[in-house]
């Protein structure tokens, strides 16, 4: 027997955040990685701190729109799972009311999630990043500015997006072995 459409919505709708962090965290330790490359041994210091600024601005061009395409959408996905909310997808059991412990997790990671951006502001890396941008600036400004965006993004990195994804794959986990209950 095949499951209705309201049944696959469902399944999508209640794995999707779960999903969506995980392309997160892999992107932020990816786009970590790739930025520590100005710092590999491999690479002569001059060489990496004078082709930063065009780097960054290449790499900005092309993730600004993955930042709020997966990060605003999961927080979304994250609220409407945990108040419950099917969309109009109703699984063949109808719309079981999730558990106390699956609708907190939903919740928080939402609101772990959402926190990728508070998190940019708190710890002005969008000042650090325009620091980078800047080929004006002196070579020296944007070591300091680079050593600092290196351990924001890495915190903000576990803090937002780790985290999220621990509780959206636990909301995720808790809301299976209810639909087997």
């Amino acid at each position: 027997m095949m499951p209705s459409l309201h049944t696959v919505g469902l399944v999508g709708l209640r794995l999707a955040p779960a999903l969506l962090s995980s392309a997160n965290f892999t992107f932020a330790w990816v786009t970590h990685i790739l930025i520590g490359a100005f710092r590999s041994p491999h690479m002569p210091k001059d060489t990496g701190m004078a082709a930063m600024p065009y780097w960054f601005k290449h790499m900005r061009d092309h993730i600004l729109w993955f930042i709020f395409a997966s990060y605003i959408p999961n927080t979304i996905f994250g609220i409407v799972n945990a108040y419950n909310y099917t969309l109009g997808f109703k699984s063949a059991a109808g719309d079981t009311p999730l558990g106390y412990y699956t609708s907190w997790a939903y919740l928080l990671g939402a609101l772990f999630s959402f926190g990728h951006f508070p998190l940019t502001f708190k710890w002005r890396m969008v000042g650090l990043n325009l620091t980078l941008l800047d080929e004006k600036k002196s070579q020296a400004t944007r070591e300091v500015a680079f050593t600092e965006f290196m351990r924001t993004n890495w915190l903000r990195s576990f803090y937002a997006s780790l985290t999220a994804l621990t509780c959206f794959t636990a909301a995720a986990i808790l809301w299976i072995g209810e639909a087997l209950e």
